[in-house]
């Protein structure tokens, strides 16, 4: 064997024990990680009454129950649907935990565009057809009303327990009951 194929059985060598190296690194970092976001994704249902209580306390209305409540990092939410009938409308609550730099109006806000931009549903942009102003938790509250020929959704930005709050309800106007969205919104504290 010549000089020249030792050096490029060496250099091959050590570049593919470097290669081992990187990737095994790379898998306990990859593992690490997951372990991590494991720990701050919280979508057990022993702990959905946690984060309930974490974004505000409320009455469900009758016939719903908490389908799923998580925590990711700054994020809480909870889903509130009917147990039976699909045509009323779902109700979602997501508070913003985190740090907020400048105030909390500019995170309502992007809350409130977050939410009017999806539609509640990926793809689904519905029209602002109006808004009217109620109280939750003390504080007088914009519920912005959008609609097409089909669905309707309200969005709202409130104080929760731990800051602003998304209130999004959706569902087939054929089914919209406004009095038990109204006294849900009403029994936030």
């Amino acid at each position: 064997m010549n000089e020249n194929t030792k050096r490029t059985i060496i250099t091959v060598g050590i570049i593919l024990v470097l290669c081992c190296f990187i990737t095994l690194m790379a898998g306990v970092v990859i593992w690490g990680l997951s372990k991590e976001v494991d720990k701050r994704i919280n979508i057990e249902p022993s702990e959905v009454s946690q984060v309930r209580e974490n974004i505000a306390t409320f009455d469900l209305p009758p016939e719903y129950e908490l389908a799923a409540g998580m925590s990711i990092f700054f994020y809480d939410m909870v889903s509130i649907v009917p147990e039976k009938n699909g045509y009323l409308p779902s109700i979602m609550l997501v508070q913003y935990s985190g740090v907020t730099i400048g105030d909390n109006k500019k995170m309502e806000e992007e809350l409130r565009n977050a939410a009017q931009q999806q539609g509640g549903q990926p793809g689904v942009n519905l029209p602002i057809v109006g808004s009217f102003e109620t109280t939750i938790k003390g504080e007088v509250t914009t519920i912005t009303v959008s609609e097409d020929a089909k669905m309707r959704q309200w969005t709202g930005v409130f104080q929760g327990n731990l800051g602003p709050t998304l209130f999004m309800a959706q569902g087939h106007i054929s089914g919209w009951d406004e009095q038990l969205l109204m006294d849900f919104l009403a029994s936030i504290r």
